[in-house]
């Protein structure tokens, strides 16, 4: 089906990216790690993968998960290096734009507005995350469901029935909270009909529910 995503409506940036070379990144596999150089921008042509940032710790802190149809590393523009790390969740693909080339989209007026708004909507996505990570528990959990149809549904799939990618342990790493926690959220929206779940396989059965539980 056909994706909706801003730089995907814009003909003159859809048709430079089908030009680019595509990559294959394995489940697992890194894409590129904090600290080196910022060189292209990776966009999502299948899979998914998951975006880290180290504490002060040492620890591993999720901090995005990005889709197919997204974009990785305009956050970091025009920086020099990349200031998080890149794994792939699934057998992923990406297409590298490099960065004279971005350069010269936000030069020219058929393809700049895009890409402006492209930076905006990656700085609304982390002003949201922080506001979610200061939720109750539950609400959280609700939320990233519920962001989660949303994003199934912008590539013209299934909002109600969708999988998800991520294990929980990732999952309650991006959402700050335990495992354990997750679990016993999602048998609470199940108990209460909210969901279903089948592994990674997520239902919404009743959307409002799940959002006002």
């Amino acid at each position: 089906m056909e994706r909706r995503e801003m730089w995907q409506c814009n003909s003159e940036i859809a048709r430079a990216v089908t030009l680019l070379p595509q990559r294959i990144v394995q489940r697992g596999q890194r894409l590129f790690n904090a600290g080196e150089a910022l060189e292209s921008i990776d966009i999502i042509t299948a899979g998914a993968f998951k975006i880290t940032q180290s504490t002060a710790e040492g620890d591993e802190w999720i901090s995005r998960f990005k889709f197919s149809g997204e974009w990785i590393g305009l956050s970091d523009y025009p920086g020099e290096q990349h200031s998080v790390s890149a794994y792939a969740l699934d057998t992923s693909a990406v297409r590298r734009l490099p960065l004279p080339m971005l350069a010269k989209m936000l030069r020219d007026e058929e393809t700049r507005p895009t890409i402006l708004a492209m930076m905006n909507h990656n700085l609304r996505q982390h002003l949201n995350y922080a506001v979610m990570r200061r939720m109750r528990a539950r609400d959280r959990l609700a939320e990233f469901l519920h962001q989660m149809s949303g994003h199934y549904a912008r590539q013209g799939y299934s909002a109600r029935s969708f999988h998800l990618p991520m294990s929980r342990n990732e999952m309650a790493n991006y959402l700050d909270l335990t495992p354990e926690t997750v679990s016993r959220e999602l048998k609470t929206f199940e108990r209460t009909g909210s969901i279903r779940t089948r592994r990674n396989e997520i239902t919404l059965v009743d959307v409002n529910s799940l959002l006002n539980s």
